[in-house]
């Protein structure tokens, strides 16, 4: 679905960020506090050298009663960092949508100034945060705070959604899955842009997705294979040259094992997720199969029967 998104409501939020029609708005509160640092033992040193600390504005500060040296270093015990706030719902074209059951673009940091920001005394404001006081932004200490804005600013920009249409209202379109066995996913999502630049999106997200899972899949094949020759390497440790080799021997025997079974694996899940390329397979096998048996039965030697006088 194609069309101008309208907002007919001013976003409302318990902050102090100036009610406009956004499409979401958050909130990210960063505390002041310290960080523990361990340091690396080195051959030269005795035991653990001690642990450093560093303040620095965190969203997560660590707990005091983890450090090494709690003593000076007490941290804010609870720290709420995120807000977020939706719209209840938008139109894009003539159709209305759900806010929270669809699947939105990364929101944009909001640049702070007086006309998108209530300042309070005594808080400071700066182009990205608001600091609590001046002193904070200035010199902050422990247990000073800060807040930035993200919002989704959207109202009257062309957009596509992926969805199902029904009745003037978007709902959430079911995918078709690959193979019976699979869960049906849905699909209920936003781009900021025409439905062929979208296409693309979705397709380089799905490569890439693609991709990772199928280098992981192969690093752990080849990591059980490992695991299976193991005991080859722990029954000859010890012996100068012939441990050597034979973890290099794993080591090759692992990859090519790994490599091998890999390729017949995913080669069997397309044939099984492609009825056509399943169909096209047996057939080209077969027709090679019929090759082959009429090659063999021109280069058979021809038998003649000898004849009496």
């Amino acid at each position: 679905l194609t069309g101008t998104i309208s907002i007919e409501k001013n976003l409302q939020t318990d902050s102090q960020l100036i009610p406009k029609p956004y499409l979401a708005a958050a909130s990210t509160t960063e505390v002041y506090a310290w960080e523990e640092h361990q340091k690396a033992q080195t051959a030269t040193t005795e035991g653990r050298p001690p642990a450093m600390y560093l303040a620095r504005w965190t969203t997560t500060p660590q707990q005091t009663h983890t450090f090494e040296q709690p003593e000076g270093h007490k941290n804010p015990e609870m720290h709420h960092a995120l807000n977020t706030w939706l719209q209840p719902e938008f139109m894009i074209g003539a159709y209305r949508a759900r806010t929270v059951d669809v699947h939105l673009p990364s929101l944009t940091k909001l640049r702070l100034t007086n006309t998108v920001i209530t300042v309070n005394a005594p808080q400071a404001l700066s182009e990205r945060h608001v600091y609590e006081t001046t002193k904070a932004k200035r010199t902050p200490h422990i247990g000073s705070l800060r807040t930035s804005f993200s919002v989704l600013d959207v109202n009257g920009m062309n957009a596509t959604l992926f969805c199902k249409v029904q009745a003037g209202q978007v709902t959430a379109a079911e995918l078709q899955p690959l193979v019976s066995f699979e869960t049906t996913e849905t699909l209920q999502r936003l781009f900021l842009c025409t439905p062929e630049v979208a296409i693309k999106q979705l397709a380089t997200e799905y490569n890439t997705e693609t991709s990772m899972k199928n280098i992981l899949a192969w690093i752990l094949m080849v990591v059980g294979f490992i695991c299976l020759l193991a005991p080859l390497s722990a029954m000859v440790q010890g012996i100068f040259i012939l441990s050597g080799f034979i973890d290099f021997l794993v080591g090759i025997v692992s990859l090519v094992g790994g490599t091998a079974v890999f390729v017949v694996a995913k080669i069997f899940v397309k044939v099984i997720t492609s009825p056509f390329l399943s169909i096209g397979l047996v057939a080209s096998i077969l027709f090679g199969a019929w090759l082959l048996f009429r090659r063999s039965q021109k280069n058979r030697p021809i038998q003649i029967q000898p004849t009496e006088n």
